[in-house]
């Protein structure tokens, strides 16, 4: 009895230590605490930043071409002169000019044109500021008894990081990005047609500049930070490190000197794991990423104070030191991917604050939409419409949760299909076909992020902007079905604002039965921007439907593009297909068209090359009724093989089923082609 009551003691003292949290089991007692964890980084002190010194401010129109910029300094110069901006989080840019070799002393005239602005001391440097813009300002700089000047430029776009939220040139921006690069004038106009205003890459920057897009600037330091080298003894990391800040002394210029910058990114995915932060924070791996990174953001911040650094990675259990000005996660899946709640990551990221005082950083989703959601089911495999049709139904749900829990946006991955044979599993993310073809996700996408939507209402037009930036510089475009193009030029139109427009004014005589639109416009002083659609909405899914036509897959694609994503029982779909897990494991998606044709793939997460890929004997109950048939994946032709069905009080009994297998994981995927099973309900 004695010992039978000890054991029962030391079993509840046991169970006491943990409590479970959305299904994740956390010790209370012997869970170290972030900062417990960050510490065991060992990383090096964030290096200090200037801090403005009795700026001199300059006119608001700094950027009149015939009135150029001068500084005339009274002493001669020590040597080649630098510009740093610097951010106060006041709406301002700040600019320190200093000298290479030596501090700046004496006195500085400063003129816009012929006209004196201001006259200062330097004391070790020249400190301006301006209203900032997108775009560059070069000033001409006279010292001593030199005769010629000299030109210095510097980028004039200013980022802030408030709270957690980024700001452009003083207004809040929030990231509408894909990964991508390499476009031409065509597809710049189509990126930006979708509401992207951002793109992310080590090779986007130049599209960025040229097109209009801010950056994600990924700096990943080569092949020279590689797994394995994260994986070596401090003496060898050592020698990695002093490698990868060399690489990125010779690969910073370009992010640093670019208007388009939005965030250098230092370093990509570098570990790997799914558990949560905690014990196995502390290893070798994760703490070599930390060394690294916050050594890389102490040899780029002084060049850069203003521009924000982060760091990219997909291991929910690495902590990210809290020296990175934002918080990047590739494909954070609270409920798909990892169980782990967005509140307590977010609080662990040092994105929200768990005792009042944490400082608090943005959250960037620095890639969404991979993983988990793919038009692809085996590697090496083409678009497959049924899973193209999962893959947009996936955008509005993950930017919801992003919304909902306060991030900054996010950036999908990615714009265009890769090249198959480059394939790892991932071939097929693209917005766009690998020949630059839309796909259905463009209408899902492009609906929740333009800027406007356009409706007539009455006897009037009305623009309805979306966003809480201003909108200027605009440009409307109307064409009537069977009429004469308008264009009109629009005043600014502020956030969240509806503008309403006399159809009369717009067209002589009867107002158009339906018309295509597009609407040109600035943002964030400077940024172009675009978006387009029709009214009434079937005129614009018509005009969809005609961009798909080039596609092989077009029929099929058009028959799913009206459907609703569905559970079995004929409820509107969950967010995730974790959700929609039945007890047997597996996922029945339902995709409901308006005409009531209903199609049902079952996919199951199972290793696909360890079981087959295809699992049998399946039995479920819907709540659809009519003749069931098997159809082809990509034609959705009729096959021979026969469905057991029986009529129930609410639906079907559908029995000896077949489930798709297509692991979450995209290294499990199957080697080898196969055919997913689909079945079509006909009322």
């Amino acid at each position: 009895m004695h010992m039978r009551k000890r054991s029962f003691i030391c079993w509840v003292a046991f169970a006491s230590c943990f409590i479970v949290r959305h299904g994740v089991a956390a010790p209370v007692s012997s869970q170290p605490s972030r900062a417990e964890l960050l510490a065991k980084e060992q990383v090096p002190e964030a290096v200090k930043l200037p801090a403005p010194k009795a700026p001199v401010p300059l006119p608001d129109d700094w950027d009149r071409a015939d009135a150029p910029i001068s500084i005339h300094f009274a002493q001669a110069l020590p040597g080649e002169l630098i510009v740093r901006r610097v951010s106060q989080n006041d709406g301002r840019l700040y600019l320190q000019i200093l000298s290479s070799k030596g501090p700046i002393q004496g006195h500085a005239e400063i003129k816009q044109g012929d006209k004196s602005i201001a006259r200062a001391t330097c004391d070790d440097s020249l400190w301006l500021s301006l209203i900032p813009r997108i775009g560059k300002i070069t000033f001409q700089i006279f010292s001593g008894d030199a005769k010629d000047p000299v030109q210095v430029t510097s980028p004039t776009t200013l980022v802030e990081i408030r709270g957690s939220q980024i700001f452009v040139n003083g207004e809040h921006f929030l990231i509408k990005g894909a990964t991508g690069s390499g476009l031409s004038a065509g597809d710049a106009i189509a990126v930006h047609r979708l509401g992207i205003n951002l793109l992310r890459g080590q090779k986007a920057l130049e599209d960025c500049e040229r097109d209009g897009f801010m950056s994600i600037t990924s700096l990943n330091f080569g092949s020279i930070a590689s797994l394995d080298a994260m994986k070596a003894p401090d003496s060898e990391f050592e020698q990695t490190i002093t490698k990868c800040l060399e690489w990125l002394k010779q690969n910073d210029s370009a992010a640093i000197a670019s208007p388009n910058t939005l965030i250098v990114q230092l370093g990509n995915e570098r570990s790997s794991g799914g558990a949560p932060p905690g014990p196995e924070s502390d290893s070798l791996q994760r703490r070599h990423a930390a060394q690294l990174i916050a050594r890389a953001r102490n040899q780029i911040k002084p060049l850069a104070p203003m521009l924000p650094v982060g760091y990219a990675n997909q291991d929910l259990t690495f902590l990210t030191p809290d020296c990175m000005d934002v918080y990047m996660h590739n494909s954070f899946l609270a409920k798909d991917r990892y169980n782990y709640p967005w509140e307590d990551f977010m609080k662990w990221q040092g994105c929200l604050p768990t005792d009042g005082n944490d400082h608090v950083r943005p959250f960037v989703n620095s890639e969404f939409g991979a993983n988990r959601y793919l038009p692809q089911a085996y590697h090496g495999g083409p678009n497959n419409p049924f899973l193209e049709r999962i893959h947009a139904w996936n955008f509005p749900n993950r930017w919801a949760e992003f919304m909902e829990h306060g991030t900054a946006g996010g950036s999908i991955y990615c714009l265009y299909d890769l090249d198959l044979p480059r394939d790892q599993g991932c071939s097929t993310f693209g917005l766009f076909t690998f020949d630059r073809k839309p796909k259905l996700a463009c209408w899902d996408v492009s609906h929740m992020w333009r800027d406007f939507d356009l409706a007539v209402e009455g006897d009037n037009l009305v623009l309805t902007h979306k966003r809480d930036y201003w909108a200027r510089n605009i440009r409307l475009t109307l064409s009537p079905e069977n009429g004469k193009v308008v264009t009109r030029e629009i005043d600014d139109i502020g956030p969240k604002t509806d503008r309403r427009i006399a159809l009369k004014s717009l067209f002589a005589g009867d107002a158009p039965k339906s018309l295509r639109w597009s609407i040109d416009f600035t943002t964030h002083s400077g940024l172009p921007n675009a978006a387009i659609g029709a009214w009434p909405t079937s005129l614009e899914e018509a005009d969809f439907l005609k961009s798909l036509q080039g596609r092989d897959t077009y029929p099929l694609l058009s028959e799913l593009f009206d459907t609703e994503v569905l559970t079995a029982d004929g409820k509107p779909a969950p967010r995730t297909l974790a959700e929609m897990t039945n007890a047997d494991g597996i996922i029945p998606v339902a995709m409901r068209k308006r005409n009531g044709v209903t199609y049902l793939l079952l996919i199951t997460r199972e290793n696909a090359d360890k079981h087959g890929p295809i699992r049998h004997g399946i039995n479920l109950d819907v709540a659809f009724k009519g003749k069931v048939t098997k159809v082809d994946d990509t034609t959705r032709a009729d096959l021979p093989d026969t469905v057991e069905a029986t009529s129930i009080q609410d639906g079907l009994r559908l029995t000896n089923l077949d489930a798709a297998r297509i692991p979450g994981a995209i290294g499990q995927r199957c080697q080898t082609p196969f055919k997913m099973p689909v079945y079509k309900i006909s009322p």
